[in-house]
Order: C-alpha cells, then structure tokens, then sequence
C-alpha cells in the first residue's frame, strides 16, 4: 500500500477571531478546493481548524507536492480576508517542508 501524504496550509487571518465574511469565504474556498481535487484524483481536503487568527487546511494524497501543485493557484487567486501569510508543512514518508 502506497504511503500517504498529508499537506498542511496554514492562512493567517485579519484578527484573532474569525470575521463571518471570513467563515463565508472559507466554505466557498474549501468547495472550490474539494472540487479540484476530486477531478484531479489527486486527494482530499480533509477539514479545516480555525483558531489563534489561523485557518489551517489539511489535505491528503499519495503525492503532497502534486497536492500543493493542485491547490496553490487556487489559494493564490482568492482574496481571503486581509490574508496576511501562508505556511505549508509536508509530511510523509518522514519528510517535512516549511516554507
């Protein structure tokens, strides 16, 4: 069985709590991202966690740098809040990215 991978995205918000346009466009970014995938074949989004003015996303596949690949134009295009950053962790195979 193939190992898989995970690929952790981490988006900052405009304020420690979460603004109710930012949930809004969290749900239309996560169906967006959900979509992509499932035609790509590529993984899944397996949920989010907001918390600390954070909104992190996880994702699985075989393949965490083809997940990034897939989901990164995405990210790049969506104004989400007043996003101020973004962090990506890789892990699989006992490899991990920060960037």
């Amino acid at each position: 069985m193939a190992a898989t991978n995970s690929l952790i995205i981490s988006l900052r918000l405009s304020s420690p709590r979460e603004t109710h346009t930012e949930r809004e466009k969290a749900v239309e970014l996560e169906q967006q991202l959900k979509a992509v995938l499932l035609r790509a074949g590529a993984g899944e989004l397996d949920g989010d966690e907001w918390g600390r003015a954070t909104l992190t996303l996880f994702f699985y596949g075989l393949d965490a740098d083809r997940l990034l690949t897939i989901v990164e134009p995405i990210l790049g295009t969506k104004v989400f809040g007043r996003c101020q950053g973004r962090q990506r962790r890789r892990r699989g195979g006992g490899q991990h990215l920060m960037g």
